[in-house]
């Protein structure tokens, strides 16, 4: 094959050819392949913090709902501690950088810390 190339150069043009557009398709479908993993990957990620979250939280209720058999003080306490507060939210800074008046921070801070909640 490789002496009759060099006596018909059409021939090693067209087979240079079909071996280029084999390797571009090959490219293309590794390519999306690729592109799918990925996207499957962060999918399985997000999956994966979603459901330890949740997990977290019902541990958390778990340990309220026991404290709360014993002592209703201690479990009162201990949800205070556990709890996500609201400042440590993804958009909390975003909130706390556009505060402008003393008295909108001051607000905010007796919301954080619950002082006129009885």
């Amino acid at each position: 094959m490789v002496q009759n190339m060099d006596r018909i150069p059409g021939m090693k043009t067209k087979l240079f050819n079909r071996l280029a557009s084999a390797e571009r398709n090959w490219e293309d479908i590794k390519g999306n392949e690729g592109i799918i993993a990925g996207r499957n990957a962060r999918k399985r990620l997000y999956e994966g913090k979603v459901n330890r979250e949740e997990q977290r939280e019902r541990k958390l209720e778990e340990m309220i709902t026991q404290t709360a058999q014993r002592s209703a003080l201690h479990a009162i306490n201990l949800e205070k501690l556990l709890k996500r507060k609201w400042n440590e939210d993804k958009d909390s800074y975003f909130i706390l950088s556009n505060l402008k008046t003393q008295k909108q921070t001051r607000r905010i801070n007796d919301l954080c810390f619950n002082r006129y909640i009885v």
